[in-house]
């Protein structure tokens, strides 16, 4: 598959005659898998690639757009598989936290370790723990 196939596919406006036509159910079921992996290895992409302008990376950029993936959601797919909180965990994609760091102000965000959680409290998780822990306190 060419790149040109790649760009048609992400950006075919819907034609259903079009053999690259993807029905909503597919694109639906293509978020939900992107929501786990899709920003993280953005991320990872951006750390390794020296020319912004890399084909690959703005591929999956368009890809991440086209299924209307957001930080968000991506963060809100790690909770709810009780993964590590932090979208750029050193220890991989599919790390499970073992709990050896919980959020204690909200009980809602898991850790492999304490380092990922301090920093992912710098940079997303002080912003939404009061937001979870007021959920949590309303479905009591």
């Amino acid at each position: 598959m060419t790149f040109e196939t790649i760009k048609h596919c992400i950006r075919c406006a819907g034609v259903p005659d079009c053999e690259y036509y993807s029905k909503p159910a597919f694109l639906d079921a293509a978020r939900t898998a992107f929501e786990r992996i899709g920003i993280p290895i953005l991320l990872a992409m951006g750390k390794e690639v020296k020319n912004p302008d890399e084909k690959y990376l703005y591929l999956w950029l368009e890809l991440i757009k086209f299924l209307g993936i957001r930080d968000e959601d991506v963060r809100e797919r790690h909770r709810l598989d009780r993964k590590c909180g932090t979208l750029v965990c050193p220890h991989g994609l599919d790390t499970h936290s073992v709990k050896r760091a919980t959020c204690m102000g909200c009980y809602a965000v898991f850790y492999c370790d304490r380092a990922c959680q301090t920093k992912d409290w710098k940079y997303w998780h002080k912003d939404e723990c009061k937001k979870f822990a007021r959920e949590a306190w309303e479905d009591r």
